[in-house]
Parts: C-alpha cells; sequence; structure tokens
C-alpha cells in the first residue's frame, strides 16, 4: 500500500512537469530520484515535489534531500561522473567495525551473526564479490540451534568475515 502511495506521487509529478524537463524519476518505496540533464537547474523540479506534498498533506525529509553528480541514495553513493556506486566512508567503518568485534570476540549469538551477515550482505550489492565470501559465515547461522547461545566462530566464518 506504502509503494502504491508513492506510485501515485510518482506519476503525478511526472504529469505535472514540463515536456522539455526530460526528467527521469526513479523511486524505491518513498526514496525519489529525479535524473535530469546535464547543467539543468533542478529548483523547478525540487519545487513542483514541495508543491505536491503540500498538496497531499505530507512532509518531506529535507534531510534526506540531495543534488549534483554525487549523492547518497538507499545507502550508497553514486557519482555520475565517474560512473560508480560506492559505500560511503560511515558504512565502510561500521562494517570493519562489525567484523573486528566478531574476530575479536570470536563467538557470536544468532542475532549477532544476522546483524552482520545482513550488513555484509548489503555491502556485497556494491562489492559483488563480497557475497560469494559470505557462504560460511551463513552457515554458521543456520547451525544455531538456541538463538540466545553463543556459539564460537567456525574456521570457515572466520575465513569469511577475514
Amino acid at each position: 500500500m506504502f509503494n502504491l502511495f508513492a506510485e501515485g506521487l510518482h506519476w503525478t509529478w511526472l504529469a505535472s512537469a514540463p515536456p522539455e524537463w526530460l526528467v527521469q524519476l526513479i523511486h524505491y518505496l518513498d526514496d525519489f530520484i529525479g535524473i535530469l540533464p546535464p547543467d539543468s537547474d533542478p529548483a523547478p523540479m525540487l519545487q513542483l515535489y514541495l508543491d505536491l506534498c503540500w498538496l497531499l498533506g505530507l512532509v518531506d525529509n529535507t534531510k534526506k534531500a540531495a543534488h549534483g553528480t554525487c549523492i547518497e541514495c538507499l545507502g550508497i553513493e553514486i557519482d555520475t561522473l565517474e560512473m560508480t556506486a560506492r559505500l560511503p566512508r560511515a558504512k565502510i567503518l561500521k562494517g570493519t567495525r562489525l567484523v573486528e568485534d566478531a574476530l575479536t570476540q570470536g563467538h557470536l549469538t544468532q542475532l549477532e551473526t544476522e546483524r552482520i551477515t545482513g550488513f555484509l550482505g548489503f555491502c556485497a550489492s556494491v562489492l559483488p564479490l563480497g557475497r560469494t565470501f559470505l557462504a560460511r559465515l551463513w552457515n554458521f547461522h543456520l547451525s544455531f540451534k538456541d538463538p540466545r547461545a553463543h556459539r564460537p566462530l567456525t574456521i570457515g566464518a572466520v575465513r569469511d568475515l577475514e
């Protein structure tokens, strides 16, 4: 239902935009990405979005608003000049900390294993080879009988983390 609402906003926005904008608008749930021609002014498109939000009684989350050739969207930095997608520095540091903490402890609970494999799986969206190195960590996760128990890391799980 939430996505249907965003879909309606998406098409209302495009129907209201002047054809000369040649805009590409993409949304994933409530995150919208508007792609404009080079050197175009994003202000009219942003104002149209804000006007639509006001008319529909929505509050815009301005802390997520960004424009330019390098933006963060859905937790990934997208750079249209370099044509790259990469992890923001904060996510790299978080991943490094999670892995170092797990290796230092030498044991994890099922929930801790879910958190680290989920986060590393997300990181693999821009580091595709990373996913192949999580198989033994997922196998470790599947071996839990009691979700509250602490289990020592297997050799395979340690190798995946390393």
